[in-house]
């Protein structure tokens, strides 16, 4: 997901400024259903691998931090993204696509800090 996210954030979302603006809503509806069917699956791994984690290894501070981090990732998308992404599948606003690319460091960053904590949980 932090590869996914960095691209996402890089290359993906910033071009939602380029699409012209009667192609929109039907560009962001096609957008919606093509990536749920990538990143719903993966999120729910990462959701189910990090209850696993947490479940079985032994209390940890870099576990907890990592299940933390994820459950604040799981929140930004739910009441920031998504929320975005349903108001410009309606009609194509500038700042709210603005606000999306903004608000999207959030997760960008939190999953950057999550891969690290997993790396070094995995070589300690």
């Amino acid at each position: 997901m932090t590869g996914l996210i960095w691209f996402v954030q890089l290359v993906h979302y910033p071009l939602f400024l380029e699409v012209p603006e009667t192609a929109f809503p039907r560009y962001e509806s096609l957008h919606q259903k093509k990536t749920g069917w990538v990143v719903i699956p993966l999120m729910t791994i990462e959701l189910l691998l990090s209850l696993y984690l947490l479940y079985s290894v032994p209390f940890d501070s870099w576990n907890v931090t990592q299940g933390t981090i994820l459950f604040a990732i799981l929140l930004s998308t739910f009441f920031i993204q998504r929320p975005l992404h349903m108001q410009i599948a309606q009609e194509k606003d500038q700042a709210k696509i603005n606000r999306l690319v903004q608000t999207n460091w959030i997760r960008t960053l939190l999953w950057s800090l999550r891969s690290f904590i997993l790396f070094r949980m995995a070589v300690a």
